[in-house]
């Protein structure tokens, strides 16, 4: 039995609750939501869905409704209604719910949110069953499985060793007939039973109808479909004369070895090609398919190593037909790994020729003479022995057809003292193996996202030589095998466009033309272009850099890349006059942008005395300070004002302290303080350190001061008023050291 998650929804919660559906363990009436009944049928508990004055449902769905009946009645008295069926689609949705209000209650059954019953006078009972692959299937006298129909169902198979059984189907009109499945096809059979009584049923093979029957009350002709099998007993390897065991290879098929390689030697052969060893380890997964298109035009067979296809060949109405061969060996069974036994004399590294199968090749751009492959030969006699020098050419269509591509056919002899002659016919194949070589300008193109490079204007100026095609031909032959960059015009990146031509031999050339999209469009500012101010009011170069925004058609806002150019207004904002300030921003690719903002301050203020400023703090060697330590100090006195909601940012511009907090001495620390709200300024303090008040150095457990030194500051004198440093949270500060 399977196991299903069921969904429980109220109007007020949701609750999720796994069961097993062929458990037979005994349940709880209240809490399981079906019940197994003695008649082998789960019962559904309406126990789980009781409502008062509101609505409760039930609701789950299943990607295999095909396997299970379910089915519904009415409870009426005296007698009940019959049993009907749901009809149940893989992945539909079912929905049983109870209504309870003041006026009556109702229970009702849904499918894909459809109504399919609703009953408010008897009660209303559902139930289901699954349907196991045997009970579907009925052993009759002649040793066929004959399968059994049941109404409103589909019944699917799929991943099964359709090969290892013959399956046929019955048509009233046809009697018996074969059905054509293998193992990558997948067989479905429905039956749909209409509220008027027609039952219509269908045979499919990988949803194409095979079969279709039709009988019922509405007339016309009455016909009936049947559908059977029985086990074949085909061998999938059958035993040759050399030992070899050879595949069966079957339509659509699939066939999986799966055995202790070590203990086989497997080969396979193409079309005209010699048998070959499939170099694979103990653990490898052989697969071998064979499959045939609808059209029947031709067959296909694969090799598959470990799920990896290793080797492909097509045999029927395709060019370059080849078919694949398969076989195996026990290797116990080989009394020798080399099919012939070497003659002691014989040198290593030999074989016995085969007259009419040896192909000898060589390169069109160097060949050899015929001389060259007969110095490959030797041969031997049973009385004279070796005879290799007596070797001679026979025939020879080899010589005169050097440059030309193609098998020429030799022919070698031997003749012993006796003049028994022996010939071998071998096969010289010219090749060229050359590609041809496209030439053209191989820099890279730099170009922006708002233009386009024409691909084939370049091609146009591309040429190709080869060793033995002719150029022109060739160079009106070159295709663009891969292109990146069409579909990328205004996508910044480098991309690759791939050109390439083919010689009449097959050799394939190529040219590759790499493609820049660049970014070479500058950003633009927003914002005033001249700013007027009193100078009474600080009025900061920050304030002017934050009434301007950057904007790149690639990359965005680009504002905070903002940065001074030129300055001809700071340190000059307490004067009178006009200054100007001028920006640059500048996006990721390098494309700059200015702008110019001119200031005009205006003096609206008497004059005002002021006192440097100052600051002077006293410590000894055994309590150094930090940075922080410092800038508390600053934040504490009162130096330093953050308001609430605002956010401050300190830097040290120079410290000639932090290093030296062991050694007496006067240092000097300046730190910069920058606020969100646009206050800036610049703290300059003097850091007197003392030799400490015993001198000598203590080893042991740190003292009281030493280990909460960072919130007892000590010594702190701050122009005339001695402040004693109590630690308390600030508005949150930013600190670049």
């Amino acid at each position: 039995m399977k196991k299903i998650k069921i969904t429980i929804i109220t109007i007020f919660t949701a609750m999720t609750l796994a069961f097993g559906i062929g458990s037979l363990a005994k349940v709880k009436a209240n809490d399981d939501p079906w019940i197994l009944d003695q008649d082998g049928y789960y019962y559904f508990n309406w126990n789980i869905i009781t409502a008062v004055h509101s609505s409760k449902s039930f609701s789950f769905t299943l990607n295999n409704f095909e396997n299970f009946t379910f089915e519904y009645r009415v409870e009426s008295y005296p007698n009940p209604g019959s049993w009907i069926s749901l009809n149940l689609e893989n992945n539909d949705e079912l929905k049983i719910e109870r209504l309870v209000g003041q006026s009556g209650s109702a229970r009702k059954i849904y499918v894909n949110g459809t109504t399919k019953i609703t009953e408010q006078t008897y009660p209303l009972t559902i139930r289901y069953k699954e349907i196991p692959f045997e009970s579907r299937w009925e052993l009759d006298q002649d040793g066929y499985y004959n399968f059994i129909w049941i109404f409103n169902n589909t019944f699917t198979l799929t991943d099964m060793n359709f090969s290892e059984f013959d399956f046929e189907y019955y048509h009233t009109d046809t009697g018996w007939k074969e059905l054509k499945i293998g193992n990558l096809n997948t067989l479905k059979v429905d039956s749909v039973l209409s509220s008027s009584g027609n039952i219509t049923e269908k045979i499919y093979i990988d949803d194409e109808v095979k079969a279709t029957a039709y009988r019922g009350p509405s007339g016309g002709v009455q016909t009936s479909l049947g559908l059977r099998y029985k086990p074949n007993n085909i061998s999938r390897f059958n035993l040759g004369e050399d030992g070899y065991n050879y595949f069966h290879w079957l339509w659509n098929d699939k066939y999986t070895i799966d055995w202790d390689n070590d203990d086989y030697l497997f080969e396979y052969k193409e079309t005209g090609g010699i048998w070959t060893i499939l170099e694979v380890d103990s653990t490898t997964k052989i697969r071998l398919e064979q499959a045939t298109p609808t059209n029947g035009q031709y067959t296909t067979r694969k090799i598959f190593l470990d799920g990896v296809l290793y080797l492909e060949g097509k045999a029927g109405n395709v060019p370059d037909s080849n078919i694949i061969e398969f076989r195996y060996i026990d290797i116990d069974e080989i009394d020798d790994p080399d099919p012939i036994d070497p003659d002691p004399e014989v040198p290593e590294g030999y074989r016995i020729a085969i007259d009419g199968e040896e192909n000898f090749v060589t390169n069109y751009d160097d060949p050899k003479p015929v001389e060259f492959f007969q110095a490959f030969l030797i041969a031997f006699d049973e009385t004279d022995g070796d005879i290799s020098d007596e070797i001679y050419i026979k025939t020879n269509d080899y010589t005169e057809n050097m440059a030309v591509l193609g098998a020429h056919k030799v022919v070698f002899a031997v003749k012993d003292s006796n003049e028994n002659e022996t010939t071998l016919e071998v096969y010289i194949r010219v090749v060229d193996i050359t590609a041809p070589v496209i030439t053209g300008n191989t820099s890279q193109v730099n170009i922006g996202y708002k233009e386009t490079w024409n691909i084939n204007n370049f091609k146009n100026t591309l040429n190709v030589t080869d060793n033995h095609d002719d150029s022109v031909s060739l160079k009106a032959a070159i295709t663009i095998e891969s292109d990146g960059y069409t579909a990328n015009i205004t996508t910044l990146g480098t991309y690759d466009v791939v050109f390439a031509v083919e010689d009449q031999s097959g050799n394939i050339g190529t040219f590759t033309k790499t493609i820049k999209v660049i970014d070479n469009v500058a950003p633009t500012f927003s914002g005033p272009t001249s700013l007027t101010s009193n100078i009474s009011v600080t009025f900061t170069e920050s304030d002017v850099r934050n009434q301007l925004t950057a904007y790149d058609e690639k990359e965005g806002n680009v504002t905070h890349r903002i940065e001074v150019d030129e300055d001809n207004y700071t340190g000059k904002g307490h004067n009178t006059g006009i200054y100007t300030i001028k920006y640059r921003v500048t996006d990721t690719a390098g494309n700059e942008a200015f702008h110019t903002v001119t200031i005009n301050r205006r003096d609206d203020i008497p004059p005002v005395f002021y006192i440097k400023d100052g600051v002077s703090i006293v410590t000894d060697t055994s309590t150094p300070l930090t940075i922080d330590d410092i800038i508390n100090i600053l934040t504490n006195t009162g130096q330093v004002v953050i308001p609430v909601g605002v956010n401050a940012m300190f830097s040290v511009q120079y410290d000639d302290y932090t290093g030296n907090e062991d050694q007496v001495g006067v240092y000097t620390v300046v730190i910069d303080s920058e606020l969100t709200n646009g206050d800036e300024s610049t703290h300059t303090m003097s850091i007197n350190v003392l030799e400490s008040s015993d001198g000598i150095p203590v080893d042991g457990p740190e003292t009281f001061f030493q280990k909460y030194k960072g919130v007892i500051i000590a010594g702190v004198i701050l122009l005339v008023v001695a402040i004693g440093y109590v630690y308390f949270k600030k508005p949150n500060r930013k600190r670049r050291y």
